[in-house]
């Protein structure tokens, strides 16, 4: 049984997190929540579809060898990306049922599963297919991101708040049993 305890050391780091109350000053955290599932879902199906048009643009007949390289650059960075399109389908759901169910297990893995795949969106695009041209917009996409995991994170904290609340309704008595 969990008692709050302001001593607790395991439950300062909850108190010292910037927490949001709302999702863009507009929706309540558990909208927000869901309003980020169905953006990551849009957007997972929407970067399948771009990577199964690129790749097929790719497989026409080349003339040089250099660009038959580059060719096989863009095949890998499609395939990458098209591996980050269906990790994002997946966790959406996750997220969804998250939400919708209020299981504090499906948000907590869906902010592992965003860390895990912000770091290899990182990675890869800094180190292995490095474009300065799109550094801006890579950018701006991890921001969005870290923007999403923390407005999960507040609404996590918000339900493990309501948990461990003193205002819980009790249902029976010991005497009662």
């Amino acid at each position: 049984m969990n008692f709050p305890n302001s001593n607790c050391k395991a439950c300062r780091w909850q108190q010292q997190l910037p927490v949001l109350r709302s999702c863009c000053r507009i929706f309540d955290l558990q909208q927000g929540c869901t309003l980020i599932a169905v953006l990551q879902f849009v957007w997972g199906l929407w970067q399948l579809y771009a990577t199964y048009f690129g790749t097929n643009q790719l497989e026409q007949p080349l003339l040089a060898a250099e660009w038959q390289l580059k060719s096989n650059i863009m095949l890998g960075a499609a395939q990458f990306y098209a591996l980050l399109a269906i990790i994002s389908i997946f966790s959406s759901q996750l997220l969804y049922l998250g939400v919708k169910l209020q299981r504090k297990f499906c948000l907590l893995l869906w902010l592992y599963v965003s860390i895990v795949f912000a770091l290899a969106f990182c990675f890869y695009t800094l180190f292995i297919a490095y474009a300065p041209r799109m550094l801006i917009l890579h950018c701006i996409a991890i921001l969005l991101l870290a923007y999403f995991m923390l407005i999960v994170l507040s609404y996590y904290l918000q339900l493990e708040r309501a948990e461990d609340s003193p205002d819980m309704e009790v249902l029976f008595s010991a005497t009662a049993v």
